[in-house]
């Protein structure tokens, strides 16, 4: 998989590097909050569920520095079932 950064100035997207995990699929609901990663002052995350059966759900994490720019993406929690927001 690979990440994709939108310059805030520009609107450009440009590739920011590569993951071997793929982003989970059927996002479902998400949250914002900082992140407390000492590596990472002023950064933040997004995290959303995954809605999909048999087990192949979860929580995916995306982790911005202070600036917006992408830097990392994880899953958090696997092997989940119909995880929903709502």
């Amino acid at each position: 998989t690979v990440l994709y950064d939108v310059s805030p100035e520009h609107g450009d997207a440009t590739i920011t590097k590569s993951s071997s995990i793929p982003f989970h699929q059927r996002p479902d609901a998400g949250a914002t909050y900082w992140d407390d990663d000492v590596l990472n002052p002023g950064g933040w995350v997004y995290v959303s569920n995954s809605e999909v059966p048999f087990g192949l759900g979860g929580v995916g994490r995306l982790k911005f520095d202070k600036d917006g720019h992408l830097i990392d993406y994880t899953m958090l929690l696997t092997e989940t079932s119909m995880n929903c927001g709502g």
